[in-house]
């Protein structure tokens, strides 16, 4: 069995490893530099404006409101002509049909372009788009 002196050394060590390391993933840059996208939707289909993000950064998406509908999440390599929805092993991914709070992707690419395709079929949806 430990002493407590090597015990207490040893739970300090690993309480200022795991500081340094939360530190060092948690505040990786300074503060974006892309524009979030907020808005309102109600009852009429539509595809917002886009996102450029930052990339290395998640793209946070938040959606709240009394509201049925779908929101899906749609990236661009051209500026927008060519959208196409996220996937994750072939799946639908980034596809809500409710209130959320999440990061949605990380983009390691420059010129990626991100769109929220909604369509709300009642009610009021509040969104937040943003790094």
């Amino acid at each position: 069995m430990p002493t407590p002196l090597l015990s207490d050394l040893a739970l300090a060590a690993h309480q200022v490893e795991q500081t340094a390391l939360l530190s060092a993933v948690a505040a990786p840059f300074g503060a974006a530099t892309s524009t979030p996208v907020d808005g309102t939707a109600t009852g009429t289909p539509a595809i917002m404006p886009s996102l450029t993000p930052d990339p290395g950064r998640p793209v946070h998406l938040r959606l709240w409101g009394v509201w049925t509908g779908t929101v899906a999440v749609l990236s661009s390599r051209d500026g927008g002509v060519t959208k196409l929805p996220l996937t994750l092993a072939g799946d639908a991914w980034g596809v809500f049909a409710g209130n959320a709070n999440e990061d949605v992707e990380t983009p390691w690419e420059t010129g990626v372009t991100y769109y929220l395709q909604i369509a709300v079929t009642s009610g009021t949806l509040y969104y937040h788009f943003g790094q």
